[in-house]
């Protein structure tokens, strides 16, 4: 059941993450000129990167005291404001007589309320009351597990930047800066992350890190992904004056 409860909440927090940062970074109006982007035009920009933000927010108030040990009450708490969110996003679009659109907020709102049950419910865990869990809740496998995630999420920043404002300094369409910035936060943070699974000497929830140890893997793996996508995109906008440097006189 308790490794149920983690696998659930760390899908929950990655399809979060993805979300909120694509709200976030990729202009509402690019949001709008998709297929599914309809809903973007009646609920507005702004509106959008606020849920964009919360969406982010609830990631984090998923994985965190899962990774430090800290305030293991946030876990259930943030599944209940997550359920909460999805269901005004499916009463959204049934409203707009979007139901194929309404199929995924549904199954956040289930992720979270199996997340949020299991947590609060019948058998919940002692310590969820407790400020901290366990006395080595600041171990270095937590601490490993947190600066694993850390950098996968500012890899994965970094990539999503590049690729959707070419023009600025980390973009696409200038120099390779932000993605190799994204390819070198998530090797490290791959590194990190499977350095404290290996040296972890039991299992998840015994304050060893290796839950957010997972978490940190997902999340370097996604900024390398992302990395290489916007690698690939620099160097054909780039052309081949990118790999020969500065033109000699």
């Amino acid at each position: 059941m308790n490794l149920a409860l983690f696998i659930t909440g760390g899908l929950l927090a990655a399809g979060l993450l993805i979300g909120g940062a694509i709200k976030l970074i990729v202009p509402a109006e690019t949001l709008a000129a998709t297929r599914a982007g309809a809903w973007v035009r009646a609920v507005g920009g702004t509106r959008v990167k606020i849920i964009g933000g919360l969406e982010i927010l609830a990631a984090l108030g998923l994985v965190l005291p899962v990774g430090v040990g800290f305030a293991p009450i946030l876990i259930p708490a943030t599944a209940v404001c997550v359920a909460l969110l999805m269901i005004g996003a499916v009463v959204l679009h049934l409203r707009r007589r979007e139901p194929l659109l309404a199929a995924a907020p549904l199954v956040y709102l289930a992720a979270a309320g199996f997340v949020a049950w299991g947590r609060f419910g019948p058998e919940p865990d002692p310590n969820i009351f407790s400020s901290h869990v366990g006395a080595s809740y600041l171990s270095t496998g937590r601490v490993g597990a947190v600066v694993a995630v850390g950098l996968g999420l500012a890899g994965a920043v970094a990539a999503g930047l590049a690729l959707s404002r070419p023009g600025s300094r980390l973009g696409t369409g200038t120099a390779p800066l932000g993605a190799l910035s994204a390819l070198g936060a998530g090797l490290i943070g791959l590194l990190v992350a499977g350095l404290v699974v290996l040296t972890s000497d039991a299992g998840i929830g015994t304050g060893n890190g290796r839950a957010g140890a997972f978490l940190g893997l997902l999340a370097g793996a996604g900024a390398l992904a992302l990395g290489a996508v916007a690698l690939v995109r620099a160097r054909r906008s780039a052309g081949p004056d990118l790999s020969r440097g500065p033109a000699r006189r």
